[in-house]
């Protein structure tokens, strides 16, 4: 008897019993990746704002200096 066979027979039979009752490390592996998307969209939100922000503020700045304020150098 071939003991590499039954050994392989018995991963199989193991990862299909995981399948059925709903994933086991794939779900995981799932929601971990889930995660890690909205960590991004969150830290993309964060870095687009302040990129929003400090234009902005050089806009402002921009037409201060044009309109002749002097603390604006």
């Amino acid at each position: 008897m071939n003991v590499s066979k039954v050994d392989g027979l018995l991963a199989e039979m193991r990862a299909a019993m995981v399948a059925a009752q709903g994933g086991g490390l794939p779900r995981l592996a799932t929601l971990a990746r889930q995660q890690r998307r909205g960590r991004f969209r969150q830290r993309t939100e964060i870095s687009l704002d302040s990129v929003s922000q400090a234009q902005n503020q050089a806009t402002s700045m921009q037409n201060a200096f044009v309109m002749g304020d002097d603390k604006v150098s």
